[in-house]
């Protein structure tokens, strides 16, 4: 059955999606014939098969392939339909984890601080959390980074991508895609201080 924690993985999702696209400055009519059909249904793809598997196994064994469900994907469908170099793709990937972060923390705030307005309120902070962060990007962020996509390269870019990446380094050592460690008022703590 088709439930809130559902509905959070769509979300986390379709936000990692469009603000990869904001970031890397794609427009689904401006990719080839197939190149657009691969791009559409590759990512509806990962949608259906990521809601699927989130519903079937328990929510402690799909974080811990998320990564692989989601991310790898996701990175092989910009990647082979944009023709954008693969460590930029990784770049506006990272970047967008890096994004997410602030529902992310909303939720846990929530979680932690007003329990009653759960599920609905969270899920409604959440989602209205990401559209907010998604105008935020197109608003103040899509020029530079278009402008960074399209004029950096080689060894300048991949020093540049090692903040994102250590970013998601951290994430995973926090316990990012575990929430059996929210629990825990430590974690917490070092996730709030971390944004």
């Amino acid at each position: 059955m088709f439930g809130f924690s559902n509905l959070l993985v769509c979300a986390t999702i379709l936000f990692g999606i469009i603000a990869q696209m904001l970031l890397l400055d794609i427009h689904i009519k401006s990719l080839e014939g197939g190149r657009r059909i691969f791009f559409g249904v590759g990512n509806l793809l990962v949608l259906a098969v990521n809601i699927a598997l989130s519903m079937v196994l328990p929510i402690d064994v799909y974080m811990k392939i998320y990564v692989l469900v989601v991310h790898i994907p996701i990175f092989f469908i910009f990647w082979i339909t944009t023709g954008i170099s693969a460590i930029k793709v990784i770049f506006a990937l990272f970047t967008a984890v890096f994004l997410i972060y602030p529902a992310n923390l909303m939720s846990t705030v929530i979680l932690k601080t007003v329990k009653w307005l759960y599920p609905a309120g969270f899920y409604i902070a959440y989602i209205a959390t990401c559209a907010l962060i998604l105008l935020i990007i197109y608003r103040f962020f899509k020029s530079n980074f278009n402008y960074i996509i399209k004029n950096y390269s080689g060894l300048n870019f991949i020093k540049l991508s090692l903040l994102p990446l250590t970013y998601y380094i951290a994430n995973y050592w926090l316990g990012l895609y575990n929430y059996d460690i929210d629990k825990f008022v430590g974690i917490f703590t070092l996730r709030t201080l971390f944004l």
